[in-house]
């Protein structure tokens, strides 16, 4: 009698357990979030250092995303996070193994150039173009 009573009560708290835990179908990405320009890369290796406070921001919100430049919004819409282990090749440079092994597609438009996005604590870099013919870009954003 007290193993079955055991039993049923095992079985009541692995029920309880399992189905109170929150579930979280949000599915969130490592750019959700509001981010600040900082820097820009690009052509001949000039280097562009942007002031706090600029105005110049991204906003990622689930699968939306929103550019302002001088804090005016300039461009939104959609974006995709794929995975895509071709950086190396699509912007000509040797990178360390597994950096820059997503791109993010705005608005579905396959035919855009592709954009390499690694986070690294609170910075969002953005790697563009083929450096080796100074045609590289690379973007950096500070989260806020």
């Amino acid at each position: 009698m007290k193993s079955g009573v055991l039993i049923i009560a095992f079985a009541l708290l692995t029920i309880f357990t399992t189905s109170c835990s929150k579930d979280n179908n949000e599915s969130t990405t490592p750019i959700e979030g509001n981010w600040e320009l900082v820097r820009v890369q690009g052509g001949r290796a000039s280097v562009t250092n942007y002031p706090r406070g600029n105005g110049n921001r991204l906003r990622f919100t689930g699968a939306n995303y929103q550019a302002s430049k001088n804090g005016q919004i300039v461009k939104s819409g959609s974006f995709t996070i794929l995975n895509d282990p071709s950086a190396d090749k699509e912007i000509c440079l040797v990178l360390q193994p597994n950096e820059y092994r997503q791109r993010i597609l705005y608005d579905n438009d396959y035919t855009a150039s592709k954009v390499f996005f690694q986070v690294k604590n609170d910075t969002l870099t953005f790697l563009s173009g083929c450096f080796a013919v100074d045609a590289g870009t690379s973007k950096e954003y500070m989260r806020q």
